[in-house]
């Protein structure tokens, strides 16, 4: 029997469709459709002034977060007077606190602060009887009543671009053949070590080996858009460059750490330091001695990312032959890592549902 979630919006313009709640965010339809899809669940869409004339229950109010500043600004704390529930319309706020339905926060980008600050977080949601019916749902795994974390961007798992899938833009590799690895840099420039990543790719003629897309970069070996799906079926091995690389952001897993989940590849991390050692906390397995990963220990940024750069070099000039046996050899680490992937985002969707279905 298919689930049936009612969303909740405040502007539905016959125009211009939903508008976000509190952040008037376009499209917002498009996250709830990445963490509820179509095969699992209908969303039926209502203007939040319904419940003025009808009694609705088991309802979501969703807001979906892109700018982290939303945090400090939503949410009382130590800094700011502001609160979530007084900006919510007397409707919504009267149904969040008779249990009628759930705010659900769609945070897209990892927390700020590092983990003692994202733990006072925490606590100051658990603690605010005015939260109970708030739901977080984010990159970080936290154990919390008022926290899940399944993949939000799931829908970006095989194909996504800078160019917002503009029908036409993705290369699918028609007529190549099979390469080393992949790199999905594309938006490099938002990130210095992505771009020292790419410019030691070139330096060291390493482009030809794998696959990379970096939008409008000047190389013609570097593709503008990939798809992600083809390009990852057609390679050994992924190198994430993940966005944020401060040591003292909380640990988080994002769609770019998924994908190697479940495409099955092995992976060098370019990204925060000690992620390997947090996601081994977490069950899941990594790649050494095969790939050095002393990378992960290293806390200057500069010197992480010349150590994983070196890392990628040694692998990408050992002779064809050993380096496809070495990543034969990966397979049962990657198949570990598929299952308990799968494992928990079925456990997560089972409590969100829950969550949101029997309020």
């Amino acid at each position: 029997m298919t689930k049936i979630i009612k969303a909740l919006y405040d502007t539905i313009h016959p125009d211009e469709g939903l508008k976000g709640n509190i952040v008037a965010t376009p499209q917002p339809d498009s996250i709830l459709h990445s963490i509820f899809p179509s095969n699992e669940v209908t969303i039926e869409y209502h203007a939040s002034g319904i419940l003025l004339y009808h009694k609705l229950d088991r309802w979501i109010y969703p807001i979906d977060i892109h700018n982290l500043t939303y945090i400090n600004f939503l949410f009382h704390s130590d800094i700011t007077n502001n609160d979530m529930m007084s900006l919510l319309s007397n409707r919504v706020r009267h149904g969040i606190r008779t249990n009628k339905g759930t705010v659900l926060v769609i945070v897209r980008e990892p927390l700020s602060g590092d983990s003692n600050e994202i733990k006072h977080f925490v606590s100051l949601i658990e603690k605010n009887p005015d939260y109970k019916n708030v739901l977080f749902l984010t990159l970080h795994h936290i154990d919390s009543p008022n926290f899940l974390y399944p993949n939000i961007l799931a829908d970006t798992m095989y194909d996504w671009s800078p160019t917002f899938n503009i029908t036409g833009s993705n290369n699918y590799l028609e007529g190549y053949g099979r390469r080393r690895y992949s790199c999905f840099l594309m938006n490099y420039k938002e990130s210095n070590e992505r771009t020292v990543l790419l410019k030691y790719l070139e330096k060291h003629d390493l482009f030809d080996e794998g696959f990379v897309s970096a939008t409008n970069y000047t190389s013609s070996k570097v593709f503008n858009d990939l798809d992600i799906a083809t390009t990852l079926n057609k390679t050994l091995l992924n190198i994430i460059p993940e966005g944020s690389f401060l040591r003292t952001t909380h640990p988080f897993l994002s769609e770019k750490t998924y994908r190697s989940f479940l495409f099955k590849k092995p992976f060098i991390y370019l990204g925060q330091p000690r992620f390997l050692e947090y996601i081994k906390s977490l069950g899941y397995r990594t790649f050494n001695p095969i790939i050095n990963e002393k990378y992960d220990e290293i806390i200057d940024n500069k010197l992480r990312v010349l150590y994983v750069c070196k890392e990628i070099k040694r692998l990408m000039n050992r002779p064809l032959e050993e380096f496809v046996l070495d990543m034969s050899k990966l397979q049962e680490i990657c198949e570990h890592n598929y299952n308990l992937y799968i494992t928990i985002e079925a456990e997560q969707k089972a409590k969100l549902y829950n969550r949101v279905l029997h309020n």
